[in-house]
């Protein structure tokens, strides 16, 4: 909004003041003259004109208007007409030097909406600008949890048939472990010297599987052991033992039975996630671009916001010196007034008036007493200011 322009008024230092008014007669007269030699102060006709209506002032203002001749009246009156228009002339300025200040203020006014639309705009695209940076954030964080899916995903598919042949030799020893050593033991064998042996490569192998500790530890004593020597607990991890050969072994076997079923999955997820990554690139880059035209859109608005402001800058130092402007202005009629009241006071002022008056201006006697020795002293003066101006 804009700022009310009386707040922003500033007093022009070369306005002029309305002068005190004048307390004598001399005063007075003395500022009708100043005014009215003052080429603002304007006069019809040729210079002549304003050179004979100062001329006369002496000869009319001084004398009280009970004791005037008819052609100091007129010439007061042309006088007053000359002051008269000299006000009118200064409200004709005042008033189109306050249309101005009116204008100027709306102007500033429309301005100032302009700027606060823009800053509105701005801080619009400020909250449009973060949003982008945090999409792009987020998919960003999104393009590398695909990357890592993927990566995941190709390492199972390429180590796949590794894995698996490893499946099937771990499969392929448990076998030959159980067939060849525990079922062996299990049944007792005859030469006492490849028991050891037996039940050293049986211990690894159930290590390879989950098992528990105490089963592991007292498998190899019991199968150590005669059958016939063999006490319950000696046959509880004997069984325990065989179950865990059976139960992984079929893990196994079904594992590689299922073998191309599980890799054809692998295969697809690959693909899925190949798929995944590429739709999470093209809207990481799709937010890329969007938050570039953002930031651009962003850098234009403020811009033409600086250029705004510089606007608004300039409308109100225009505002300012036309409000300056418009108080020299009303200065001018203020003193313009002022110097028609002084001349009004002195053309009213009587005989009466004059004897109240404790100060008189130098002349006045001798003008008097002239208009008590000439029998036409309007005539008198008439052809006097006239030779001085050379219209004799």
């Amino acid at each position: 909004m804009a700022p009310d322009s009386s707040k922003r008024r500033a007093k022009s230092p070369n306005s002029p003041r309305s002068p005190k008014k004048p307390k004598t007669l001399d005063e007075k007269v003395q500022v009708v003259s100043k005014t009215l030699s003052d080429s603002r102060c304007l006069v019809s006709g040729p210079e002549a004109h304003r050179e004979m209506l100062l001329a006369s002032i002496p000869h009319t203002l001084s004398i009280p208007s009970d004791e005037r001749h008819e052609f100091q009246t007129q010439l007061t009156q042309m006088i007053q007409q000359v002051l008269t228009d000299h006000v009118a002339d200064h409200e004709s300025q005042v008033a189109t030097s306050k249309a101005e200040v009116d204008s100027n203020g709306q102007k500033f006014t429309e301005q100032m909406n302009v700027v606060e639309a823009s800053a509105a705009m701005i801080k619009v695209q400020e909250e449009t600008v973060k949003k982008s940076k945090d999409e792009v954030s987020e998919n960003s964080e999104a393009v590398t949890a695909a990357e890592n899916t993927l990566a995941s995903a190709k390492k199972e598919v390429a180590e796949f048939d590794s894995e698996l042949q490893k499946t099937i030799d771990k499969k392929d020893h448990c076998a030959e472990v159980y067939n060849n050593c525990f079922t062996l033991l299990k049944s007792g064998v005859t030469d006492k010297k490849e028991v050891p042996k037996l039940v050293k490569m049986i211990e690894p192998t159930l290590k390879q599987f989950p098992i528990e500790i105490s089963l592991l530890s007292a498998i190899a004593p019991a199968l150590k052991k005669a059958p016939g020597d063999r006490g319950a607990f000696d046959h509880m991890a004997i069984e325990g033992a065989e179950s865990n050969f059976t139960k992984n072994l079929g893990e196994l076997k079904e594992y590689i039975d299922k073998a191309d079923v599980m890799k054809t999955a692998k295969v697809t997820a690959e693909a899925n996630a190949q798929e995944v990554l590429t739709a999470a690139t093209e809207k990481h880059t799709a937010s890329e671009a969007a938050l570039k035209d953002a930031k651009d859109v962003l850098k234009s608005l403020n811009t033409k916001h600086k250029e705004l402001l510089e606007g608004l800058d300039e409308a109100s130092k225009i505002e300012c010196k036309g409000i300056s402007h418009h108080a020299t202005k009303e200065g001018g009629l203020a003193h313009a007034k002022d110097v028609l009241a002084s001349f009004i006071e002195l053309v009213d002022r009587t005989s009466k008036t004059e004897d109240k008056a404790t100060d008189k201006p130098e002349g006045v006697e001798e003008v008097k007493s002239t208009e008590k020795e000439s029998p036409s002293p309007g005539r008198r003066i008439l052809g006097a200011l006239a030779g001085s101006i050379g219209l004799a």
